[in-house]
């Protein structure tokens, strides 16, 4: 399987991560930003509004684009973009399988709100080919269905992995779909 991951380029969050300088690496967080099981934790950056995360005490701290003037919602939806695959993630949550069942059919068709595309066997079997809207099989021979708990997920991570016009089309959709997400996270102050 690719270990290439799909990002943003125009959201903030997803820009190349850039490291603080040397004066700020020995911060002290002032916050614990919470969401689900994964907690990160948050410093001032070289000047008061600048914020910056980190996962724990021993990895490197990462300037923040979003400061508390956006509120903790969008600070927790910008770290969510830039620490996941969030593509894939939302193409996960979103995606309907459109044929009934994946054992039975050779080609499967799927569609992410309106987006339809089809998933088949690659030739011999070799990896797997992805089609969009009467474009020819984009052949993925760099997946192993093994990798993958069903061919619905094989058939996402390919599309998202091998169509860059995806990420602009789902861009704000995606960005909305974090926020919502990030409106359960906990902050609590670190003393």
């Amino acid at each position: 399987m690719s270990s290439e991951t799909a990002t943003f380029d125009s959201i903030p969050a997803a820009e190349a991560v850039q490291y603080v300088p040397e004066e700020l690496r020995d911060a002290k967080p002032f916050a614990a930003l919470k969401i689900g099981p994964t907690r990160f934790e948050i410093a001032n950056g070289q000047t008061e509004e600048d914020l910056m995360y980190r996962t724990c005490a021993e990895s490197d701290w990462v300037p923040l684009k979003k400061n508390l003037e956006n509120g903790w919602q969008e600070i927790c939806a910008e770290i969510l973009i830039s620490t996941r695959d969030a593509v894939n993630d939302y193409a996960k949550m979103h995606t309907i399988k459109m044929t009934p069942d994946d054992s039975e059919v050779d080609v499967m068709e799927y569609n992410l709100f309106g987006f339809q595309w089809s998933m088949r066997l690659g030739d011999g079997h070799d990896g797997i080919a992805i089609k969009i809207d009467g474009q020819d099989w984009i052949e993925v021979t760099d997946i192993d269905l093994n990798d993958f708990p069903s061919r619905r997920e094989a058939a996402i991570y390919a599309l998202v992995h091998q169509v860059p016009a995806l990420i602009q089309e789902f861009e704000q959709d995606v960005w909305d779909w974090a926020t919502r997400l990030s409106a359960g996270a906990t902050v609590e102050p670190i003393m």
